[in-house]
């Protein structure tokens, strides 16, 4: 029975090797495998979104105003993050961007343009290519009439290749969450690396510590009276190990070193507390690296250390004040400057306590985001797939072998599956209640389908039950392939099923 299950299960397109234990089957995702219908469907529903957005930026203001900053909202609370709190994450974005000097610089996935202007500004920039899946941000940017930049539309997956030349400098910034797969991420990077020159380097910025994970949902859980698990299970966005980094050397031979640092900035918010930047380095020279490291600073041991030391000099799984008790990340970089020294704060560990790694190395130095890593490792990288998406594999899964409860996506079999993530039958498969009318049978099916409630009433709101953006997009696409005459601003507006069944009824199948 378990070979026929595994002979099942290995069929699909997805799955690369699956082992089956009792009712658990342990699977490894396919890296091979493009899967272009499911990204299309996950791509194209991210695009709906952001295609609303830029249509109401520059309605409102457009490109370099404060209306670019629409649609930033803090997930804890929903509510719009603070402007000097989005300035100041600009700010701490485009400096670590002009410490890689750039000249020639290609964006995947521009969006509304709040990297583009600061680093024109700041940088002698030669050519500024911005490329973005969305016709209305472009449109923006070409607005600007700057002869240096060039615009193009592409998604992130086809532009380097879209658009030819070489660069010193390729950004992608705050997108890397909406990519469907780690899988899709390192395709990426390879068409990212064969347009960078040597000494060049990949910027990848603001991306979600799938080592802190749980810690996020936890914290999402309690500002709004939900459940951890849940949060986990609902996200549809992909988050990254910091330690994958260290992986991405072995797998692409041109890059020498990386570094994975925590967001800079004061402001306390999801970005500074739960996400951190990834720098690629393309054929860079070395650096010695730092060889006096100890444990358990204190402000005050490090503002003396600054005052005499001569040589670098470093500190070891630091408790992170964000997250617990201990040191801010924030305080160290700003007492490090105060003396004239670079801090270089690491979370190439990935420790799930978002514990850090400092080190102290004089100006000058070539490495300034983090402590170099510069030999490859295994990675940790649980997140193959954002939860969501992982749900609706497991489901299929599930489906297929119906003797299966429990489907659990591992690197490499042999992994302990006991500390993975699990998808259980009864988490991933939802219902709806019977109506009687096809129009709300199908719209209750898609909201159930996209929201992880045991059961889904007519009169319940998509949003109150836990939808969001993303399921919002993809069960209108759905129920439009189905031949529906909607929108996604018809689900917000209606929120319920039944009042979304009514419009739909009103305006007539297509």
């Amino acid at each position: 029975m378990p070979d026929d299950i595994e002979n099942a299960l290995c069929a699909h397109d997805l799955v690369d090797d699956v082992r089956v234990q009792g009712t658990t089957a342990a699977v490894v995702p396919a890296v091979a495998a493009d899967a272009p219908d499911v990204r299309a469907s996950y791509v194209d529903s991210w695009r709906s979104i952001f295609e609303d957005t830029h249509v109401r930026v520059s309605g409102t203001g457009g490109l370099g105003s404060d209306a670019a900053f629409l649609g930033w909202d803090d997930s804890f609370t929903g509510d719009a993050i603070p402007l000097d709190q989005m300035h100041e994450w600009v700010g701490t974005t485009v400096a670590r961007i002009l410490a890689l000097e750039p000249r020639r610089v290609l964006e995947l996935g521009v969006g509304t343009g709040l990297l583009l202007r600061p680093i024109l500004d700041a940088a002698p920039i030669e050519t500024y290519v911005a490329t973005d899946f969305s016709a209305p941000v472009l449109e923006m940017v070409r607005s600007l009439g700057d002869p240096r930049v060039e615009v193009a539309q592409a998604e992130a997956l086809t532009a380097p290749s879209a658009v030819g030349g070489r660069y010193d400098t390729v950004i992608v910034n705050s997108v890397v969450q909406y990519f469907p797969s780690l899988r899709y991420l390192e395709q990426v990077i390879e068409n990212a690396l064969a347009v960078v020159e040597d000494g060049g380097h990949v910027f990848l910025g603001d991306l979600r510590s799938d080592a802190l994970h749980e810690t996020w949902a936890a914290r999402k859980a309690s500002s709004r009276g939900t459940v951890a698990e849940q949060e986990i299970r609902d996200d549809g966005e992909l988050s990254v190990d910091p330690a994958w980094g260290c992986w991405l050397l072995r797998r692409f031979p041109r890059l020498t070193a990386v570094e994975a640092a925590p967001r800079r900035g004061s402001g306390v918010n999801e970005m500074t507390l739960f996400r951190f930047d990834l720098v690629l380095h393309v054929g860079c020279p070395a650096e010695s690296p730092v060889t006096d490291w100890r444990q358990e600073p204190s402000l005050s041991t490090v503002d003396s250390r600054l005052v005499e030391e001569t040589e670098p000099f470093g500190y070891r799984g630091v408790p992170n004040a964000r997250l617990g008790d201990g040191l801010d990340p924030e305080s160290l970089c700003a007492l490090a400057e105060h003396h004239g020294w670079v801090p270089r704060v690491s979370w190439s560990a990935g420790d799930a306590d978002g514990s850090f790694d400092v080190s102290f190395v004089p100006a000058g130095t070539h490495f300034r985001s983090a402590d170099p890593v510069t030999s490859g490792g295994d990675g940790r990288s649980a997140a193959m797939f954002p939860p969501r998406f992982a749900g609706s594999l497991a489901a299929a899964l599930l489906r297929e072998a119906p003797g299966l409860t429990d489907v659990v996506f591992v690197r490499e079999l042999g992994t302990d599956v006991t500390g993975s993530r699990r998808f259980t039958a009864t988490q991933i498969i939802s219902g709806a209640t019977e109506s009687g009318d096809p129009v709300l049978e199908a719209v209750l099916a898609a909201f159930g389908r996209h929201v992880r409630a045991e059961s889904f009433g007519a009169e319940e709101s998509f949003f109150a039950l836990g939808g969001a953006s993303l399921p919002a997009a993809m069960c209108v696409r759905e129920l439009r392939q189905d031949g529906m005459d909607i929108n996604l601003r018809d689900l917000f507006e209606c929120q319920t099923a039944r009042a979304l069944a009514e419009r739909v009824a009103q305006r007539g199948a297509r």
